[in-house]
């Protein structure tokens, strides 16, 4: 966590006013990176997650969360079983990506 402080804080202070969106990984699912499609091949490993997009405030005083899109919620007919899993709100906020938005 404190390299993302760190990096948060580089990044807040070079590129003021600035917005970021980025790929989220689910805290929840980081202790089976392993298992992950695009690391299980490797030796990678996730190393930090959130649960929601809004706990990037935590992180910095100066960030302010705008809106997250959640994987689940686009191109429902590719998901085919797990599009029913995902109308579970416990699944659907717990175990995919998202793309956060976030501004300072």
């Amino acid at each position: 966590m404190i390299q993302i402080t760190e990096l948060m804080d580089v990044l807040i202070k070079r590129f003021p006013g600035a917005h970021m969106l980025f790929g989220m990984f689910p805290r929840m699912l980081v202790k089976n990176s392993d298992k992950h499609e695009t690391l299980k091949k490797t030796n990678a490993r996730f190393q930090w997650g959130l649960r929601k997009g809004k706990d990037m405030e935590q992180i910095d005083s100066r960030i302010r969360f705008l809106e997250e899109w959640n994987y689940f919620d686009y191109h429902k007919d590719r998901w085919r079983f797990m599009r029913w899993l995902a109308l579970i709100p416990a699944f659907h906020d717990n175990f995919n990506d998202r793309i956060v938005h976030i501004t300072w």
